[in-house]
């Protein structure tokens, strides 16, 4: 009779409260980089939304920058001030699919960070002056060679079989990314509207002996700097030998 009763209670239970799933798939997550990382891709899945542009985002924190500004003083360059850039992602990789049959509208783009143009124009640029325009583009430039900034018109793959529809994207993961925690967003729109968003939270994680040394040099700095400086000797000795092997004029 009680096993009965416990049955009955723990089925309401699960009924009452069915288990989320995810709508949107990404993988690998978390990305391990560990000494021999040399970059590698991020997929991206899901359902799409019917006749909907879709939009994969990737993105860090927002950081802020500082750069020296270079001028011409008589026949010389040199520095002539600097310029500081904040309220940018750390990294943003964008992918589309192919134009929908209805394009999305420029002021969702805007309204929804949909491409690097959107990004960089919400930066606040202290010490540009009348050439913001120009250090926007040439700080989108400067991230793009970096690999941190990225656009990828088409990279979004949408399959229909079956009665259903589901896209696939696969952004290149940078090297040169910062260890941490970053979002995939998921962005439908038909024309002016947004028909589907969904967020995912990506990891980015130290492993191996990159993970060893950064946790030495946060918890143990005293040791870190011992063992710099021990390691710079020991190069040095080497050199030593080495030119000494090879002998002298």
């Amino acid at each position: 009779m009680y096993a009965r009763v416990l049955l009955t209670f723990a089925l309401a239970l699960l009924l009452a409260e069915p288990v989320a799933v995810a709508a949107v798939r990404v993988d690998p997550n978390p990305i391990l980089m560990d000494a021999a990382f040399r970059g590698g891709r991020v997929h991206v899945r899901g359902s799409a939304e019917p006749g909907a542009h879709i939009f994969v985002i990737v993105t860090g924190a927002r950081i802020a920058e500082k750069f020296n500004r270079k001028g011409r003083i008589g026949p010389l360059w040199a520095n002539v001030g600097s310029l500081s850039v904040s309220g940018v992602p750390k990294l943003c990789l964008i992918a589309t699919s192919s134009p929908a049959p209805v394009e999305t509208d420029r002021s969702i783009i805007d309204a929804n960070s949909l491409d690097l143009d959107a990004v960089v124009r919400r930066a606040e640029i202290e010490g540009a002056g009348a050439s913001r325009d120009l250090i926007q583009r040439e700080y989108v430039r400067l991230k793009q060679a970096q690999g941190l900034f990225g656009s990828f018109r088409g990279g979004v793959r949408v399959d229909r079989t079956d009665g259903r529809a589901t896209f696939e994207a696969s952004l290149p993961w940078p090297k040169s990314a910062a260890p941490g925690d970053y979002t995939v967003s998921v962005v439908q729109a038909r024309g002016r509207t947004v028909v589907g968003r969904e967020q995912v939270a990506l990891h980015a994680r130290l492993v191996g002996l990159p993970a060893w040394t950064s946790d030495l040099a946060f918890r143990r700095g005293s040791l870190y700097g011992i063992l710099c400086v021990v390691v710079a000797l020991g190069v040095g000795f080497l050199t030593g030998l080495v030119f000494k092997k090879g002998g002298g004029h």
